[in-house]
């Protein structure tokens, strides 16, 4: 399964740090992750994937009284591995362009 999420702390100009903390819990937990300019994307079994979020936003949650999630879903049966690489690679391939992300 593939996610992208954004955590967004209601009053928080700045999101340096929120993004720094998710990338602290990102590490520990072994997935595959991108950080990008309007989101994170993470990688990994459905469990793992929901488990991830949750505690991302348990997180989060703790420090500011209000906060939003979004999140968009990539299921896909079969489960290959490094699907967000795949799914980059294969579109940058028909521009004629190579990955800088993986």
């Amino acid at each position: 399964m593939v996610a992208e999420f954004a955590i967004y702390p209601m009053g928080e100009i700045h999101l340096t740090q929120v993004v720094v903390d998710l990338v602290a819990i990102l590490k520990k937990t072994g997935l595959t992750y991108q950080v990008g300019p309007m989101g994170t994307s993470i990688e990994g079994k459905a469990s793992e994937v929901f488990g991830v979020l949750e505690k991302c936003f348990n997180q989060i949650n703790q420090k500011y009284d209000r906060v939003i999630m979004n999140v968009s879903l990539d299921s896909k049966l079969s489960e290959e591995k490094h699907r967000m690489e795949s799914m980059v690679n294969q579109v940058l391939s028909k521009v004629g362009e190579r990955s800088q992300h993986f």
